[in-house]
């Protein structure tokens, strides 16, 4: 596991060892395939993402926490989720599953620049990273400011971004504020990642709920 604290923000890259999800990956398609044949979604849907530039995903669809099929990845996902958090913060830590979904990036496609700005924890998990599928770059928030007041005489200058380079496996945390966008997937390959918000359950709620 590596936790990324650069400047003044903060990633978790976790690194788990999941199990084949051969079936996972073809409900993946097989849903993929209803969305495309009943035409996708629409540009009105979304002023943000376009399928054509930015993958095919299912969050206009459903909810994976709520979808019995995909239960299996996403109890992986979670006990990642808890046992890092449990071990690096609070061990009596409860989060609130809010959403998530998958997206289907194909050659060239990307994510723009965004945050999850409805989510207190946001995070990816790469259900498949070809090798040439590129990084993911996240903005640190306050960059502008500091180098702008830059002077000869300061020995604090901040960088304005940070890559992560995940693999096939790899599950990252972050704050929802954090924007952050990946580059085109250079790969002959499909990449796809199931991104999900999360909230954190008040102190109070934790301890009646144990």
């Amino acid at each position: 596991m590596k936790k990324h604290t650069r400047d003044v923000f903060s990633v978790l890259e976790v690194d788990t060892n999941p199990p084949p999800f051969r079936e996972i990956e073809e409900i993946i398609y097989k849903d993929r395939e209803w969305i495309l044949n009943k035409g996708g979604y629409s540009k009105d849907r979304s002023e943000t993402f376009d399928p054509h530039e930015h993958g095919i995903t299912s969050y206009y669809d459903f909810n994976l926490f709520n979808e019995e099929r995909y239960r299996p990845l996403m109890r992986h996902i979670m006990q990642n989720l808890y046992d890092t958090y449990r071990k690096l913060f609070c061990d009596t830590i409860k989060f609130s599953t809010y959403q998530a979904w998958w997206t289907v990036y194909e050659p060239g496609a990307y994510i723009p620049r965004h945050s999850h700005s409805n989510s207190m924890v946001s995070g990816a998990y790469y259900f498949r990273q070809p090798t040439l599928a590129g990084p993911i770059t996240f903005f640190n928030p306050i960059a502008p400011l500091i180098n702008h007041l830059f002077d000869e005489d300061l020995i604090f200058q901040t960088a304005k971004t940070m890559d992560v380079e995940p693999k096939t496996g790899t599950l990252l945390m972050f704050p929802g504020w954090l924007e952050h966008e990946t580059e085109k997937n250079q790969d002959t390959d499909d990449k796809i990642i199931v991104s999900y918000n999360l909230t954190i359950q008040p102190q109070n709620e934790r301890l009646v709920n144990r």
